[in-house]
């Protein structure tokens, strides 16, 4: 991974020119993207070009209010855009056009999507930058209409206090899906059948006194995370426990879900205070506790896994150093606490050992 051939300025004035490029960086709508993904906290409220960025490769626009840029990314090189793209991929391209109170429409047409929210990379590794020039809006707005009718109708009816209205709805299934689309628009895909795996096993291993308990607070989490019910609700039937108490206890979780929403239970809420309380580290102690926020995330746990020969290569360092680094923020932070699995050494730099993370030693 190049992480020291892109200057972050520079690149953005190069692709966008003096006047949208600065206006972007002003407005803090130009992300640090490691392989496409931004790993910097809070970035939906847009990333300061002058702090520490850390390690990266690539380079994404902040679509939305801030650039006043929806990007139509096209994944397919089937359909014919009336306007040439202002990024190539290896799939398709990306078109700009001007925001519009547009949100982020995943899905707007067969490999389209309308991102009025979240970002697109427009330089880095597989991605050539076109244009900066952005479409006009009579043109496209026909094309758009032509593979999704409803396009214009949703567009015209959408409103900050409607998107507003709609973001702190928490309820029924809408919640469920809120949870996943936010990851995903912070660039965390979460691993639904990691979770599902995980959570399962906890309820199967649990013992006779805490089953209802343990299987409460693992639908919570199968639930938000949209992961597999039925394979929570059989381990829990493994457990011991009978069929009516697994679907009571399973429907309570659902209720608190839809009625009783508690952002601060979120793990991305947790990960996001366990990296507020260490925002002191720098460097790549502050790659490696990034790439920790990560797993957690995407895995949906406070004990995330890594694997230190992953990690410092993400990190761009070598093994002992990213060790080292790991060790002092248990010992030293108390950022951390190694859980080995069972079988391993704990000095095997190439193992992954199991992380929980930790502020002042205490859980998250």
């Amino acid at each position: 991974m190049q992480t020291r051939s892109i200057d972050f300025r520079k690149t953005t004035l190069d692709c966008f020119g003096a006047d949208l490029g600065g206006r972007l960086l002003a407005s803090h709508a130009v992300l640090p993207v490691v392989d496409k993904v931004c790993r910097i906290p809070g970035w939906q409220r847009g990333v300061d070009p002058d702090r520490d960025l850390g390690a990266f490769n690539g380079l994404a626009i902040l679509n939305g209010e801030a650039s006043g840029v929806t990007t139509i990314d096209l994944d397919t090189t089937d359909l014919m855009p009336p306007v040439n793209f202002n990024v190539r991929t290896a799939k398709g391209g990306h078109i700009y056009i001007p925001w519009n109170q547009h949100r982020r429409w995943v899905g707007f047409a067969p490999k389209v999507d309308l991102l009025g929210a979240g970002y697109a990379v427009f330089f880095g590794p597989g991605k050539s930058f076109l244009s900066p020039d952005l479409a006009d809006p009579s043109i496209m707005d026909p094309w758009l209409q032509s593979l999704n009718p409803s396009y214009l109708m949703r567009v015209e009816s959408e409103s900050p206090s409607s998107e507003c209205r709609k973001s702190v709805s928490t309820e029924g299934v809408d919640r469920e899906c809120m949870y996943k689309d936010k990851l995903q628009a912070l660039g965390y895909p979460l691993r639904t059948d990691t979770i599902s795996k995980t959570y399962a096993s906890q309820v199967r291993n649990a013992s006779e006194g805490e089953r209802n308990d343990r299987l409460y607070r693992s639908a919570l989490e199968v639930i938000r995370c949209g992961a597999d019910l039925e394979m929570l609700a059989d381990a829990a039937l493994d457990a011991g426990l009978p069929a009516y108490e697994v679907w009571r206890t399973i429907r309570s979780a659902e209720a608190d879900l839809d009625f009783d929403y508690r952002e601060e239970t979120e793990i991305l809420f947790r990960v996001e205070r366990w990296l507020g309380a260490h925002s002191h580290f720098k460097g790549k102690m502050l790659d490696l506790a990034l790439c920790l926020a990560y797993e957690a995330v995407t895995c949906n746990t406070t004990r995330p896994q890594l694997s230190q020969s992953k990690a410092c290569l993400d990190a761009g360092t070598d093994q002992p150093y990213a060790g080292r680094v790991l060790k002092l923020m248990e010992t030293k932070h108390r950022a951390v606490r190694v859980h080995v699995p069972p079988g391993r050494q704990a000095n095997g730099l190439s193992h992954c050992n199991n992380y929980e993370l930790t502020i002042d030693g205490c859980t998250i």
